[in-house]
């Protein structure tokens, strides 16, 4: 497999605190109106919720759309100040923690030369990488087809063994959820510890997802 043209390779890197899932760790912002426990940025049409025992690390809480802002127009200033798609980031612990710390993260990502094609292509070139630089990487369950917020998406599954825990191995989940010319990348981290009340919660927060569609194409 090769890497996705168009597509940023993702960076996979274990934390002495716990783990970022897409290598794009920053920090909290302020929180969103309505629920806690559930993030929304209105203008890139984007939101879900956590339980109430995971914490949010990060988040780009984007205020409402007016009336004459486009969605495309939303998503390239989001991108010119987040170059990596950084959107929300959400971990069972609070951080600092000094055990892999289960984490789900959200990206949005240009589809670059994938627009349109079929999400298990992009799929592919996303995870070619981290075959060779993660120790251990295994593949748990190969790409499927899946629905998430009424949208097509691919879900596929690893592990591996992370430098600041090596006899620890670590479960990974992705979806690519693509919608117009961009795609949400959804990964989830799940250290073994706990790790079936942690597929649960997981399950829990991307059945919660919400996308609002792309705006139709001007003929």
């Amino acid at each position: 497999m090769t890497p996705v043209p168009g597509a940023k390779r993702l960076r996979w890197r274990p934390r002495a605190a716990g783990l970022t899932v897409l290598g794009v760790l920053v920090a909290a912002g302020p929180a969103q109106g309505g629920s806690p426990g559930r993030f929304e940025n209105p203008a890139l049409g984007f939101e879900i919720t956590r339980p109430d025992h995971w914490h949010f690390a990060s988040r780009q809480a984007g205020t409402a759309p007016s009336p004459r802002s486009r969605q495309p127009e939303a998503v390239a200033r989001f991108l010119s100040r987040h170059p990596r798609g950084a959107l929300v980031t959400i971990t069972r612990h609070r951080e600092p923690y000094p055990a892999p710390n289960p984490t789900v993260q959200v990206a949005l990502r240009p589809l670059g030369a994938f627009a349109g094609a079929d999400p298990k292509m992009l799929m592919a070139g996303l995870t070619a990488p981290l075959e060779q630089s993660l120790k251990g990487f295994r593949v748990t369950r190969p790409a499927a087809d899946v629905t998430i917020a009424g949208l097509p998406a691919v879900h596929m599954a690893f592990s591996y063994l992370p430098r600041n825990a090596p006899h620890t191995r670590v479960g990974n989940d992705l979806w690519v959820v693509p919608r117009g010319d961009y795609y949400f990348l959804v990964g989830a981290a799940v250290p073994p510890r706990d790790a079936a009340r942690t597929r649960q919660d997981v399950r829990r927060m991307v059945g919660s997802i919400g996308i609002r569609p792309a705006p139709a194409s001007p003929h």
